[in-house]
């Protein structure tokens, strides 16, 4: 797919609010409620399939929804068709979005294959435009797309928007500290710098030792690094595919193993860049545990460019 023509967008769709659903009884006859409605607004869509986008539900709050119907041109005659069609013309919501859905999925799939091992993620959301990330290396190809595709795709270096100028900070909170009574948690610091993979990873481990005088047992996961500077703020974002793993852990007192450690040097920080500059980080390990996360103490490791 060559360069595509994206419409300028002047009645985006709006977004659900944020609420406490509670145990989503209240969501589930909401949604019953306007089913019917539904599959009205995607039998007039399909119709239109040059201009129709996308269709669904926008929360309000518990209980509380509109339908939403897109498009990509002018508004009014579709928003005409629909209220005289629908049960609750007062509960829809007509908006427009950059590109068809059906030119957004041929757009999505020529990525998925052209992209092959250099994205991050790629896929539609209800805005209308393709959400595509790609690796925070890929600052060239992320120039390159934003050229051929412009306002159809909403895109993402590592953690970061592209250009960086729009770029906000997406940085969390440092993990809380917890311990597990005689388990001493360590990241094995290198003893030269690491450099970042093409997935801007660095690959470290994290060793588990038994100090204490009972044995150790439980089952955990991956495990994953969070990075600090230097006034201990965290500033990578985890955009690593957690891997699927599953490890038993089995320590006699004195005992030790490692585990591989996932650590991300994607930036959080606009200020940084999309990935970590050369310097001095402190890595913080995080284990996953049945009974909540526990942290080591941080490792202070020096990352190349």
């Amino acid at each position: 797919m060559g360069s595509i023509v994206a419409a300028e967008v002047s009645e985006p769709c709006p977004t659900s609010a944020e609420f406490e659903r509670g145990d989503g009884s209240e969501q589930i006859a909401e949604a019953s409620r306007l089913e019917p409605m539904l599959g009205q607004v995607l039998a007039y869509g399909s119709d239109h399939p040059d201009v129709f986008g996308s269709y669904g539900l926008v929360w309000h709050g518990v209980g509380d929804a509109s339908v939403f119907a897109s498009f990509t041109g002018d508004l009014d005659p579709y928003r005409d068709a629909l209220e005289s069609a629908v049960e609750f013309p007062d509960e829809l919501i007509v908006c427009q979005v950059p590109i068809s859905g059906r030119d957004a999925q041929a757009l999505e799939t020529t990525l998925v294959a052209e992209l092959s091992g250099r994205f991050l993620s790629i896929g539609r959301g209800s805005s209308g435009f393709v959400d595509v990330a790609v690796r925070a290396d890929e600052i060239d190809l992320a120039r390159e797309l934003k050229e051929r595709y412009g306002d159809a795709i909403n895109l993402r270096v590592g953690a970061l928007a592209y250009p960086i100028e729009s770029a906000e900070d997406v940085c969390t909170g440092p993990p809380a500290e917890r311990n597990l009574h005689g388990l001493m948690i360590e990241v094995v610091a290198p003893s030269e710098s690491v450099v970042p993979d093409d997935w801007s990873s660095l690959g470290l481990t994290v060793t588990l030792t038994n100090v204490g005088s009972e044995p150790i047992q439980f089952s955990s996961g991956a495990a994953r690094g969070v990075v600090l500077g230097d006034d201990r703020t965290v500033v990578n974002a985890d955009v690593l595919e957690q891997p699927a793993v599953e490890e038993w852990i089995d320590l006699e007192p004195g005992a030790s193993t490692g585990l591989p450690l996932t650590v991300s040097a994607a930036s959080c920080n606009p200020e940084l860049g999309y990935r970590l500059p050369p310097g001095e980080y402190d890595v913080v390990g995080v284990i996953p545990h049945p009974d909540g996360e526990v942290t080591s103490a941080s490792t202070t490791i020096s990352v190349g460019g």
